[in-house]
Order: structure tokens, then C-alpha cells, then sequence
């Protein structure tokens, strides 16, 4: 399931990200970035820099666990694509 969710930094920025939750390997992580990237695509934003991800369960210290019950949450920035004729001026 993807979400979109807003981060807000001390500075007062705001940055929107679209989120995916990966349950399984770490091996299998590119199966799911091509799902994000095929949702952003689809839906016309633009992938920015840089991307993160959260590993909110994994392997523990001494045991590895079960691989398959590892979850990861991407968060990749987007922005919406510019229409020609409106770039940023003085840029």
C-alpha cells in the first residue's frame, strides 16, 4: 500500500513523500522500488533526492530473525513536474 505523507523540518519546510511498506528480504527491496517508481510515474511527480529507508524490522543483534517478516518503509521525495514556460526565474 503506498501513502503520501508530509515531513516538516525545524526550518519550516515541508517535503512530501510517497511511502512504501516492504515486508520480506532485503533482497527483494528492488521489487518494490519499481513499484513506487511506477505509482510516481503514473501519477506524473517527480522523484527527488535523497531516498530513504526506515528498517523497522530486521535482523537483531545476535539472531538474524526470519527474513521474511523484515519490514521496511522507502520514502522516496516528489514534487510535481513543471509545466514548459513556468521554470524558476533568476535560477
Amino acid at each position: 500500500m503506498f501513502s503520501i505523507g508530509q515531513f516538516s523540518r525545524i526550518t519550516g519546510l515541508t517535503i512530501k513523500t510517497i511511502r512504501l511498506y516492504h515486508k520480506g528480504p532485503y533482497e527483494q527491496l528492488g521489487r518494490s522500488y519499481a513499484r513506487i517508481m511506477e505509482y510516481i510515474q503514473k501519477r506524473n511527480y517527480e522523484a527527488q533526492l535523497p531516498i530513504r529507508e526506515v528498517y523497522i524490522k530486521g535482523p537483531g543483534m545476535i539472531f538474524r530473525g526470519n527474513p521474511k517478516k523484515y519490514l521496511t518503509e522507502i520514502q522516496i521525495i516528489i514534487s510535481q513536474p513543471q509545466e514548459a514556460g513556468h521554470e524558476k526565474q533568476g535560477a
